[in-house]
């Protein structure tokens, strides 16, 4: 009987490992998968990543149209309707409770009286109106000066800035006084001392109401009483669009600054006057603010970028940008 030969070279032979051929094909394709699995989850990074910052900005530009257009439609409103009545106003002194007739006034970097920290290129407007908690008149008494009101004023503050109306017309003035206790009667008194050049809170179609000595309208407990309220939009130069109360006192040091949203770049605001085919800037509308019944807002923001790519539409382009424009019409301009 025959038995196979054991040749120990075969069997060496067979049982050998890879060679270095074989591991650099093998090291080369596992680079390969990885690399490709690496780009897949970059890519997927940035994707993520690019969506949402545009979620960001869709949403950081509907809360500053929402809040903008609030108080744009609100511009130049009184407790009652203030289209078709005259404004009384007895304050003095040049800042924004003078402008109240036209309840708009629009402004470009470079204008007086403009926040320090405005960014440059960028536009603001002041809106002015009163607030949104009228208190009804029971009586008053223009001999004495005194309001008798139906609830207590406990948002009034001794040198605030209030707007009376009724039917007839609207009258702005300081106050000087509050009585806002527990109990009636309450009270807001006012004098011709602070901002009010006279007490006479009559509307005069002609001639300078400060030298009106005559005791002036009587309102009746028809009318109703508001605290004034100016607000102003502008982007500063951290890109942030900001919303500043300023004092109704009459005064800017008690304003209040808050930033409604971030990585807003440009505010470019154009106005449309009544009769006209197009929007123009605040230089062209000039002094005919009250004239003005539409205005468009038109807000550039910007993904907000991490330093690393993150806020990008790829690893190669700029931070995510967008220009979103809106029209609000002023319904308390419009007849």
């Amino acid at each position: 009987m025959n038995t196979p030969s054991m040749n120990p070279h075969s069997a060496r032979a067979n049982q050998r490992g890879l060679g270095l051929i074989e591991l650099m094909v093998a090291l080369l394709l596992g680079l390969f998968v990885a690399g490709s699995a690496i780009a897949i989850f970059a890519t997927n990074r940035q994707t993520y990543a690019a969506t949402e910052s545009l979620g960001r900005l869709q949403e950081n530009g509907r809360l500053a149209y929402e809040m903008m257009a609030r108080d744009l439609r609100e511009a130049g409103g009184t407790p009652c309707d203030p289209r078709t009545k005259p404004v009384a106003n007895v304050t003095t002194g040049g800042a924004w409770w003078q402008t109240w007739g036209a309840g708009v006034v629009g402004y470009h970097y470079g204008d007086t009286g403009l926040p320090a920290d405005m960014k440059s290129g960028t536009d603001a407007v002041v809106l002015l109106e009163s607030d949104d908690t009228p208190i009804s008149v029971v009586s008053h008494d223009n001999s004495s000066h005194t309001f008798v009101l139906n609830a207590a004023p406990t948002a009034f503050k001794p040198l605030d800035l209030v707007v009376a109306c009724d039917y007839r017309q609207s009258s702005i003035f300081q106050i000087n006084a509050v009585v806002a206790g527990s109990s009636p009667p309450y009270k807001i008194t006012y004098a011709k001392t602070g901002l009010n050049c006279s007490t006479d809170l009559s509307w005069y179609p002609f001639g300078d109401i400060c030298t009106s000595t005559k005791p002036g309208i009587q309102y009746n407990n028809d009318a109703m009483v508001g605290r004034l309220r100016s607000v102003e939009w502008y982007v500063n130069t951290s890109n942030q669009l900001i919303q500043t109360q300023l004092g109704s006192d009459g005064t800017t040091s008690s304003a209040t600054k808050q930033a409604i949203a971030d990585g807003v770049t440009n505010m470019t605001l154009t106005y449309l006057v009544s009769g006209a085919n197009d929007y123009v800037s605040s230089s062209s509308v000039g002094s005919n603010w009250s004239t003005v019944d539409a205005v468009r807002v038109a807000l550039t923001l910007q993904g907000q970028d991490n330093g690393q790519g993150q806020a990008r539409a790829s690893t190669s382009s700029s931070a995510f940008t967008r220009t979103v424009s809106h029209v609000v019409s002023l319904r308390n301009h419009l007849q």
